[in-house]
């Protein structure tokens, strides 16, 4: 495991992170929040979802 004491702290405790499948999931669920509040793109979020549950699936 790095030395904790890195000359880039803060970016070893993101590639730690980065590197956490789970992590990433979240962080992508954040970001369609975070980039989906207009009530109008709700047609558009939900075909997102659709083609996403098929393309994803192995």
């Amino acid at each position: 495991k790095e030395d904790l004491t890195s000359a880039d702290p803060e970016g070893q405790i993101m590639r730690e992170y980065a590197a956490d499948p789970e992590y990433r999931k979240h962080l992508e669920v954040f970001h369609k929040i975070l980039t989906n509040t207009d009530p109008n793109d709700e047609v558009e979020r939900r075909n997102a979802d659709n083609k996403e549950l098929t393309s994803s699936d192995p």
